[in-house]
């Protein structure tokens, strides 16, 4: 960025500035809501970004809040990410 000030009278003085590289836009590291394999596969794993598709594609931060308070169910486990079987989603969910 570049400012320049150019003084014309002794009472008043013109600044401008330049701006020459562009800004970056920020990418946020939270899931986006993925369709969810299906329910009735008691073995199938429910990852965050299925879980904000089945709570009607609610934000992640909504949803680590309501994990936090414990309005969602704990994870079944992490490997590494965390992620729920899908008969514990179905049962919240019908509870819901």
């Amino acid at each position: 960025m570049t400012v320049t000030f150019s003084k014309s009278t002794a009472t008043s003085a013109s600044v401008a500035v330049a701006t020459t590289s562009k800004l970056k836009k920020r990418v946020n590291g939270h899931q986006k809501p993925k369709t969810p394999p299906s329910l009735d596969i008691p073995d199938a794993r429910i990852r965050v970004a299925h879980f904000l598709m089945l709570l009607g594609e609610l934000s992640a931060s909504a949803f680590y809040a309501r994990l936090r308070i414990g309005r969602v169910p704990k994870p079944c486990g992490y490997d590494p990410r965390p992620y729920w079987r899908a008969e514990i989603v179905r049962e919240f969910l019908q509870i819901k």
